[in-house]
């Protein structure tokens, strides 16, 4: 195997990993948007089914 054969594969490694790196981040701000919206959301319906101050049954 020639240098230039090694110098090409090691570029075509690192590629691959900045991808995956890439993807992987990708993944963690798609979960972490997910699971803001979903807090939200929870809040939202928990404000919305709260007792009114003063007001009794």
């Amino acid at each position: 195997m020639s240098a230039n054969d090694q110098a090409f594969y090691l570029i075509a490694v690192i590629v691959c990993l900045c991808i995956c790196l890439i993807r992987a981040l990708s993944e963690i701000e798609t979960w972490r948007e997910h699971r803001r919206r979903s807090r939200e959301q929870v809040r939202d319906a928990m404000q919305s089914v709260a007792p009114v101050a003063g007001r009794r049954k």
